[in-house]
């Protein structure tokens, strides 16, 4: 390989929910993709602590933030500006 080549990333079709903030959300994208890919904290009356177990270590989802699974099924948050630059919804 030599310096300077061009690469395309190749179509994937991925699984994707947005968390909206919610405790309900949360827990409705953690049954989606395997309990076992998140942490969830709650406690009342405070805020919602959320985050995924991805391979590279558990990393925090925010309110608007992207869920997604990937092709391996591992699961990582992606920002909402990113996401919608990478992603285009297919239509069935």
């Amino acid at each position: 390989m030599t310096l300077g080549n061009k690469w395309r990333k190749r179509p994937v079709v991925i699984t994707a929910l947005q968390w909206d903030g919610s405790p309900q959300s949360a827990e409705d994208i953690a049954a989606a993709f395997g309990r076992e890919n998140f942490v969830i904290s709650t406690g009342p009356p405070g805020p919602i602590a959320f985050a995924c177990c991805t391979p590279e270590g558990v990393l925090m989802v925010t309110p608007g933030d992207f869920v997604i699974q990937g092709i391996q099924r591992e699961v990582y948050p992606c920002k909402p500006d990113i996401f919608l630059a990478t992603y285009e919804e297919v239509t069935p």
